[in-house]
């Protein structure tokens, strides 16, 4: 061996006696425990918090859509169920014996239309409309589809008792149901009853045109409004109805009267009680979504012509 290469070999091995004695001993706490989480379970844990997060985004998307959905489906109207009409027909009873024991002068005042300024936002309010579905007649579903209520008399309108009130096509059971009100062809008229599968009959006597949020209280075409933060009874004018020709030939003086509530909306809104789906038709592209509203002792005029009462069976 050259001396060269001796001399070569001695320093290497010099050198790795010199790293052996100042290296670090490996303790047992350096050694990677394989029972321990790692970073990879970290990152599990942002990923299953990743995928909450955009589920929720998801669930509030979901739920802008369907507030527009029942947007479009307040058009459809207000809910008359005779349960509910109970309810404020207990009240009102309450309130008329309280009135026969007070004085001429008190019972004169509670006379009077009540002209209460109402919240600001009916400067703008919304407006809707609704109407009696009636057996025989075009009208819309749900889904904005519009269909003739008639076909295979399938399902049938019971009493509360039980008793069968008539059968009709499942469409027009539906709608019934889901207005809580409609006409039958020949003339009789029913309101839900105690549940939503069951109906009473309208004493067409007393409300030709059905009832609105009490037994004693009528609805009248193009004159009742459904209102949930306003006093039935109370006069209004809507400012942009004031002019508008009804499709029965009749123009509006922009009076209306809150006689419903509506079970599809909240409040500062008006639901328009137009009687006929086909007047919805025709009064859809002429009356705004929002209105100026405002409480005044206004005139109520009559806007029922003969072809109306033609339509609802009232002279049969």
């Amino acid at each position: 061996m050259k001396p060269s290469s001796l001399a070569y070999i001695t320093a290497l091995v010099l050198g790795a006696c010199f790293s052996i004695t100042h290296s670090q001993p490996i303790h047992s706490k350096d050694l990677v425990n394989v029972n321990k989480p790692t970073q990879v379970v970290k990152t599990l844990e942002f990923e299953k918090r990743s995928t909450i997060h955009h589920l929720s985004s998801d669930k509030k998307m979901r739920s802008a859509a369907t507030k527009k959905t029942q947007i479009k489906l307040n058009k459809r109207g207000s809910k008359h169920s005779s349960k509910k009409s109970s309810k404020h027909s207990s009240k009102k009873s309450k309130k008329s014996s309280s009135k026969k024991s007070s004085s001429k002068k008190s019972s004169k005042k509670s006379s009077k239309v009540s002209t209460k300024p109402i919240k600001s936002c009916y400067k703008k309010a919304a407006f809707t409309q609704y109407w009696i579905p009636k057996e025989g007649d075009k009208d819309m579903l749900n889904d904005g589809k519009t269909v003739t209520l008639s076909g295979s008399k399938s399902k049938t309108l019971k009493s509360d008792s039980g008793s069968t009130i008539a059968k009709v096509a499942e469409n027009t059971f539906d709608k019934f149901q889901m207005e809580g009100t409609g006409l039958l062809k020949n003339g009789v008229m029913v309101n839900l009853g105690d549940s939503d599968k069951t109906f009473q009959k309208v004493d067409r006597s007393k409300a030709p045109y059905g009832l609105g949020s009490d037994d004693n209280i009528h609805l009248t075409p193009w004159v009742s409004v459904a209102a949930n933060d306003l006093k039935v009874g109370t006069r209004l004018y809507v400012k942009e109805l004031d002019g508008v020709k009804l499709p029965d030939g009749k123009t509006h003086n922009g009076c209306v009267r809150v006689d419903d509530e509506g079970w599809s909306f909240n409040g500062c809104q008006l639901d328009f009680f137009v009687l006929q789906f086909t007047a919805y038709q025709k009064l859809d592209d002429l009356l705004p979504e929002k209105v100026t509203v405002s409480s005044q002792n206004c005139e109520i005029l009559d806007y029922v012509t003969d072809s109306v009462k033609k339509w609802a069976v009232i002279n049969k």
